[in-house]
């Protein structure tokens, strides 16, 4: 009798921890299901998927704990990408809010969500909304030490990104410029990263007629991209197009013309005659010819421009 009762106790305590054992499993594979879905474009069994996460995730482990959390998040970054972004954004304040009952309001965990949930608000335009929550992330990562990150990286920029769009041209370099330490420390200096930075420095440069800072900073991305892309590539033909632009602007127009004779040259061999990115070059080499006085070269970006439109 003592041996049954034992035995039942014993089950009485194991069977819970088999179940969220069990449902953790389940969960995991339905996470991945989700992830694969969604990468593959087939967003319906994505929502069906991840629907379905979420409520095993609710029932086994309450309604605010990190699995439900990830599911919430999920679901709203495939809602967004669908468009649909009343439900994307309630799925982003729920998961918060799980996130931050689960592990607590400074953890790194809710700072990487907040940065994502700024991220949506900034894409449509809520700057009211978006900045709030990115500044609360970079204090989470200060506090974290956590800045020299992927996700501390990835925050910086698009702060910058967000700054940029503001016109905060001061504070968006100033971010940026963190970011690009981060970068090199994570991944090292000559990453294809620390080069896409380096041409959003040159480009907010520009903005605060910093000339010389600009035409540096679009030469490393260009030297670091040619290591890492090859020579003729859209991210070198685009930091080509915008040093010519800078060269322009100091009135260097030999120095203008061969970066955007180069740009041209290789944007024509990615995309064709017709592509806006071609005709976006010729019309800078249009302004360029007027400028020197070059008729000939003038009238060929014309009829250039004619075929093309």
């Amino acid at each position: 009798m003592k041996k049954n009762t034992f035995l039942l106790i014993f089950m009485f305590f194991l069977l819970p921890a088999m179940f969220a054992e069990c449902a953790e499993t389940t969960w995991d594979k339905l996470n991945s299901e989700f992830l694969q879905y969604y990468q593959q474009n087939r967003y319906k069994e994505a929502a069906q998927t991840g629907e379905m996460a979420l409520k095993l995730a609710e029932e086994a482990f309450g309604k605010d704990n990190a699995y439900v959390a990830e599911s919430l998040s999920n679901l709203a970054l495939l809602y967004d990408t669908q468009g649909q972004y009343k439900l994307a954004e309630n799925y982003y304040q729920r998961a918060l809010s799980a996130m931050e009952k689960s592990f607590g309001v400074e953890h790194i965990k809710v700072a990487i969500l907040l940065n994502d949930f700024g991220s949506f608000y900034s894409s449509k335009g809520k700057t009211g909304l978006a900045e709030p929550l990115y500044k609360r992330a970079l204090v989470i990562f200060e506090k974290n030490n956590n800045l020299d990150t992927l996700e501390g990286a990835m925050l910086l920029c698009n702060m910058g990104e967000f700054y940029k769009f503001k016109s905060n041209y001061k504070q968006s370099l100033s971010m940026f410029k963190r970011g690009l330490l981060a970068w090199e420390k994570i991944i090292g200096p000559q990453s294809y990263e620390a080069a896409y930075t380096l041409n959003n420095m040159g480009l907010i440069q520009v903005y605060l007629s910093h000339y010389k800072d600009a035409e540096l900073s679009y030469k490393r991305a260009i030297a670091i991209w040619e290591k890492v892309r090859g020579k003729d590539c859209p991210e070198i033909a685009q930091a080509a197009n915008n040093l010519g632009l800078v060269y322009y602007n100091q009135g260097k127009y030999d120095d203008a013309e061969r970066l955007f004779l180069s740009s041209l040259k290789m944007r024509q061999k990615i995309y064709g005659q017709e592509h806006p990115e071609v005709i976006a070059v010729v019309e800078n080499l249009r302004q360029l010819y007027k400028r020197m006085g070059k008729k000939e070269e003038l009238k060929s970006m014309d009829e250039l421009m004619k075929r093309n439109s």
